[in-house]
């Protein structure tokens, strides 16, 4: 399998070029660099300054493909699939919606995922889309702690040096203490007067638990 990986690999890459290609007709500068880390993780165009102004406004994170990118590519491919395919009389009385856009929906996200350059964030990220799509087809509930747990032992089955890298624990020390943390906080939150202010109070939330996660690594 690796040497059918092997041979892939350089497709991706060809077409990473491409889109790195396109997006530099657009012009050049910041907004090019940022756009290209954005949309495929290239970031060798991203200049230290740029980094450092990234980093002291608290955003640098918005630099690297991560969980928010790929959430977007698998929420809305999903949320397309299952639209249309809700007209289809034969998939609908079985009950298959939901689990033919799963199955629609997977190899868009490997492919993404592919694209996007597959660094720690972005492996996570896929794995974790992957798993929450599998339960669906195979009709099982989801656990998000499972499956960031399974996220971690497929990515160090493949790669076990990846625990000493930064980018490794940050990402999953993030997403560990947002999933826990949000866990305890849950049925608090329902106390509050309407849906609007427990939706800000999550928001807020979600950003201080991954703060408190990753404090101690920076």
């Amino acid at each position: 399998s690796s040497g059918r990986f092997s041979g892939l690999w350089p497709l991706v890459e060809m077409i990473r070029g491409k889109i790195a290609g396109e997006i530099e007709k657009s012009g050049a500068g910041p907004p090019v660099a940022i756009l290209k880390a954005l949309v495929i993780g290239r970031q060798t165009d991203i200049s230290p300054d740029l980094r450092e102004a990234f980093s002291r406004a608290g955003v640098a994170h918005l630099l690297a493909i991560s969980g928010m990118q790929v959430a977007v590519v698998a929420g809305l491919v999903f949320f397309l699939l299952a639209r249309g395919l809700a007209f289809i009389p034969a998939l609908t009385w079985r009950g298959w919606v939901r689990k033919v856009a799963a199955a629609g929906t997977l190899p868009c996200v490997v492919a993404y995922g592919l694209l996007a350059g597959l660094s720690p964030s972005t492996q996570r990220a896929t794995v974790m889309a992957v798993v929450f799509l599998a339960a669906i087809l195979a009709g099982r509930r989801h656990q998000l702690m499972n499956t960031l747990a399974l996220a971690a032992l497929a990515i160090l089955a493949a790669y076990p040096p990846a625990l000493y890298s930064i980018s490794f624990q940050l990402s999953f020390a993030s997403v560990f203490f947002i999933v826990a943390g949000m866990n305890t906080m849950k049925d608090r939150l329902t106390v509050l007067p309407n849906k609007w202010v427990r939706r800000g109070t999550g928001f807020v939330l979600v950003s201080f638990l991954d703060i408190i996660g990753t404090t101690p690594l920076t």
